[in-house]
């Protein structure tokens, strides 16, 4: 296991995943608290592209309706809190 793999990063937009997910991070958390449903479904539309990309379990807490309306895979978990 490399360090990569070692800990559950938690960013705050997809460039953060575009920059960090091929170092090989395999869980990571994508939690905006922007408020405007256009910016937030491109950018959950982006991190779920990235996450099937690098084969990453992407969590998604707070926006998970538009999660799910976007389409997740079995590489994101989209859930109420």
């Amino acid at each position: 296991m490399n360090s990569a793999q070692r800990f559950y990063p938690i960013f705050d937009s997809s460039d953060w995943l575009q920059r960090l997910l091929p170092l090989g991070i395999k869980l990571a958390q994508l939690r905006i608290k922007h408020t405007d449903q256009q910016f937030l479904r491109a950018e959950i539309r982006r991190s779920l592209q990235l996450a099937r990309q690098y084969g990453t379990a992407l969590v998604i807490n707070d926006h998970w309706q538009l999660a799910l309306e976007e389409g997740p895979t079995g590489c994101t978990w989209a859930r109420k809190i």
